[in-house]
């Protein structure tokens, strides 16, 4: 039976989703109790995020070396964190919850999880950029997440977006507007709990 490990999609990730990743490492590593040597490599991880920040917007407005900048920065930082979950998955030697608690995607062969219950509601935030909102949902176990929104106006449908990642990324919503959001999980027998609903305004 393959042990669960972290994973990731560094890589391949757009600027704005390599930065929702980073943040939700970070947060739920953070004075984690579960990874006290890990502490060291997390503080210079939080240092770093703050200078990335600066870096990319300077890359929006610079040139091409502003670019290189951005990119030689972001290119250590996946190095950091892909040594860090490679830290996570030996400590956790196979413990899903200790997994879930890194904030960390994973992957391989689960144990039998307890039965789902609904989940509390997303916790939200504002994104980077203009008419971004940050959903972070709390999973339970390796579930598939369906994130809805809705305007907060009269008429106005849920839309649905399915992710397997704890965290998802609004986009093109409109500044100023009250929205609505929730989140269902998906379970691996196609159980369905719902969240409750979080409403918040996009810049």
């Amino acid at each position: 039976m393959a042990v669960p490990r972290t994973t990731n999609g560094f890589d391949k990730a757009s600027q704005a989703e390599f930065m929702m990743m980073y943040d939700t490492i970070t947060s739920s590593m953070d004075n984690n109790p579960n990874f006290p040597q890990q502490k060291a490599l997390v503080d210079e991880l939080l240092a770093d995020r703050p200078v990335y920040g600066d870096l990319v917007q300077a890359a929006v407005k610079g040139g091409t070396q502003a670019i290189l900048l951005r990119d030689e920065k972001r290119s250590a930082i996946v190095s950091k964190l892909r040594n860090l979950g490679n830290q996570v998955t030996a400590v956790c030697e196979g413990n899903t919850v200790m997994l879930e608690s890194s904030g960390f995607d994973y992957t391989g062969e689960k144990r039998p999880s307890p039965p789902m219950v609904a989940p509390p509601p997303p916790k939200v935030s504002l994104g980077e950029g203009k008419g971004q909102l940050v959903c972070k949902a709390q999973k339970q176990g390796n579930n598939t997440v369906n994130y809805l929104i809705c305007a907060d106006t009269q008429g106005a449908t849920w839309q649905s977006f399915s992710s397997t990642r704890s965290t998802y990324l609004f986009t093109n919503l409109q500044s100023g507007q009250s929205y609505m959001l929730k989140y269902e999980l998906v379970g691996p027998r196609d159980q369905v709990v719902t969240s409750d609903v979080m409403s918040y305004i996009p810049q």
